[in-house]
C-alpha cells in the first residue's frame, strides 16, 4: 500500500506583524488587565523586584492579539503583503530624529534645508537598495548586508525601525477604527512644544521623549517608540522601550484640554541579513511614577502649538518633493491641473509625485513667520526671566538678523512684524505666551488653509489615475503614485 505524501503547508504571504497586549485578569472581578513593567537587573539588585529575562517577561505577561485593545473596527493580520509604495511612504514619514537644530536661522535658509532633504532621500535610497522581495512576497534584508560596516548597520536599523513603527501604527489605529491624521516624529513635535521641551519628562529620571506622537482622525493621541536591530535582541529592546514609556503625560494642542494617550506602543523591527523583516509591537507599558529628577510629583501635560507642527510637516513634504524630483520634463508627470506641482522621480524605482501648488506659493511666508516664532522661543529659552518686556521687539529682530547673518532683506521684512511683537511684549511671561505668539503670527490660519488635503483631493487623483495606478498621501500632503503592476511586482531596480 502506497504511503500518502505529506504536503507542506503553504507559507504565509507577506511580512510578519505581531501585536502583544497584557494577559487578561485571572477573573472578571479583577477589573482591567494589569499594566506590567519590567524590572531591570540593577533594580532587582537594589531590592525593587525580581528580575525576569526580557523574553520571559513579555511571553508571560503579554499575549499576541488579532484585535487592537481600543475601538472595534477590524482585525490585525499577522502577515501583510506590502507594496513598495507603502515602504516609500513609511520611510518619508519616519523623519530624522531629534532636529534640535531647527532654528530661526535654519528655517530661513532654503538652500541648507534643501541640502538636508537631499541627503535624507539619498540615505533612504541606500536603505531601499538593501531590501528585496522574497518568494513569499515578504521584504527581506539582502544577505550582502552581513558584510557592511557596523555603523552603517546601526543607521539602517534606525531607518527600518522608523518604517516599521509607522506601518505598525497605521495598522493599529485602523484596527481600532480611528485612522491616522498626523504622524509627528520627534524632530517636529519637540519644536512645537508650548514651553521648554526639557521640562517635559516622559520617564522618571530621564529626558527621553518618544519617537512619535500620532494623532487620530477623531483627535485622540497615541505614542509610539521605535526600535530596530537583530531579531535575537528584540525582547530586550522591547522591554527597554516599555521602560521609556512607563510614564507619558497628557497630550494636547494648546488651547484644548490635554488627554491621556489612548495607547503607548513600543515597536521593534527585526533586520537580519537574508531574513524577512519582522515587526513586533507591545502595548501598554506599566504605570511608572510621576516623579521628576528632583523627586517632585509632576503631572505637567505635553502641550503642542498646532500651527507650528502642521507647518513644519508641510515644509517637510515640500522639501521631500523637491529632493525626489528629477527636474526634467513634466510630460510623464500626473496631469492634475494647476492646483498641483508635479514631477517624476527615479529615486525609488520610478514614481510620479505631486504637492499642492499653494505649498510653494506660500513657502517664503511660512518660513518667515516660523522664523519669528523660533526667534521668540530661542530668546525665552536663552534669557528666561531676564528678558525685558521693553526691549522685547528689538531683541527678537536682533535674534533674527544674527541667525541670518544680519542680511538687509531680513531687516526689511522683520520690520513688518513690529506690531505683532509689540502686542506680544506685555504677555511674555504668561503661561499661554507661545500660543499667543502663534496666533498673532497667524500660524493656525495658514496651516488650516494650506494643509487641507481631504477627500476631494484624493477623488481628483483617483479620477486621473483610474485603475492603472495606485497612490498614497503622506501626512504632510505629498502624493506618491506608481503603476499598479510595478507596485505589486516590486523587483525592479532601485
Amino acid at each position: 500500500m502506497a504511503t500518502k505524501k505529506t504536503v507542506a503547508p503553504t507559507p504565509p504571504q507577506g511580512n510578519e506583524f505581531v501585536y502583544y497586549i497584557p494577559n487578561p485578569p485571572d477573573s472578571p472581578a479583577d477589573g482591567a488587565p494589569p499594566k506590567p513593567i519590567p524590572v531591570t537587573k540593577e533594580e532587582a539588585a537594589a531590592g525593587k523586584g525580581i528580575y525576569v529575562t526580557p523574553a520571559a517577561f513579555i511571553k508571560t505577561k503579554f499575549s499576541p492579539t488579532s484585535k487592537a485593545n481600543f475601538g472595534s473596527a477590524g482585525n490585525l493580520d499577522k502577515h501583510c503583503v506590502l507594496r513598495k509604495l507603502d515602504l516609500v511612504r513609511a520611510a518619508l514619514e519616519g523623519g530624522y530624529g531629534r532636529q534640535s537644530n531647527w532654528s530661526s536661522a535654519l528655517v530661513l535658509n532654503k538652500a541648507e534645508t534643501a541640502s538636508i532633504a537631499n541627503y535624507l532621500v539619498q540615505r533612504l535610497r541606500m536603505v531601499a537598495g538593501c531590501v528585496e522581495l522574497d518568494k513569499n512576497n515578504a521584504y527581506e534584508l539582502q544577505s550582502f548586508f552581513e558584510r557592511v560596516e557596523a555603523s552603517e548597520k546601526t543607521a539602517l536599523s534606525f531607518v527600518l525601525g522608523g518604517m516599521g513603527a509607522f506601518i505598525a501604527a497605521q495598522k493599529w489605529l485602523a484596527a481600532g477604527g480611528d485612522p491616522i491624521r498626523s504622524f509627528l516624529h520627534v524632530g517636529i513635535f519637540t519644536k512645537g512644544i508650548a514651553g521648554a521641551p526639557a521640562a517635559i519628562a516622559f520617564k522618571s529620571g530621564s529626558k527621553k521623549v518618544p519617537d512619535y506622537l500620532v494623532e487620530s482622525k477623531s483627535g485622540k493621541w497615541h505614542v509610539f517608540e521605535s526600535k530596530g536591530g537583530h531579531v535575537d535582541g528584540r525582547w530586550e529592546r522591547l522591554c527597554e522601550g516599555l521602560v521609556q514609556l512607563a510614564y507619558v503625560p497628557k497630550i494636547g494642542w494648546a488651547g484644548q484640554t490635554p488627554q491621556n494617550a489612548v495607547t503607548c506602543v513600543c515597536v521593534h523591527t527585526s533586520a537580519d541579513p537574508g531574513r524577512m523583516l519582522r515587526v513586533m509591537a507591545v502595548d501598554p507599558p506599566g504605570d511608572g511614577p510621576t516623579v521628576t529628577e528632583e523627586g517632585v510629583q509632576d503631572d505637567k501635560p505635553l502641550i503642542l502649538v498646532e500651527g507650528v507642527c502642521r507647518l513644519l510637516v508641510m515644509l517637510e513634504a515640500l522639501e521631500q518633493f523637491q529632493a525626489l524630483s528629477d527636474g526634467g520634463s513634466e510630460e510623464s508627470a500626473l496631469n492634475l491641473g494647476g492646483d498641483w506641482q508635479r514631477a517624476t522621480s527615479t529615486v525609488f524605482g520610478g514614481l510620479r509625485i505631486a504637492v499642492p501648488s499653494r505649498y510653494a506659493q506660500h513657502e517664503d511666508e511660512v518660513r518667515r513667520r516660523l522664523a519669528v516664532f523660533f526667534a521668540v522661543q530661542e530668546l525665552r529659552n536663552k534669557l528666561g526671566l531676564s528678558l525685558l518686556v521693553d526691549s522685547f521687539t528689538g531683541a527678537v529682530r536682533a535674534e533674527l538678523m544674527l541667525g541670518a547673518g544680519a542680511d538687509a532683506d531680513v531687516a526689511d521684512w522683520s520690520a513688518g512684524f513690529t506690531d505683532v511683537l509689540d502686542k506680544l511684549a506685555p504677555h511674555v511671561f504668561e503661561q499661554d505666551f507661545m500660543l499667543r505668539c502663534s496666533r498673532e503670527l497667524q500660524l493656525e490660519r495658514l496651516a488650516g488653509e494650506l494643509m487641507s488635503i481631504e477627500r476631494p483631493a484624493a477623488e481628483q487623483v483617483q479620477t486621473v489615475l483610474r485603475n492603472n495606478s495606485e497612490f498614497v498621501f503622506t501626512s504632510g500632503g505629498l502624493l506618491l503614485s506608481a503603476p499598479t503592476n510595478q507596485l505589486r511586482e516590486g523587483r525592479e531596480a532601485d
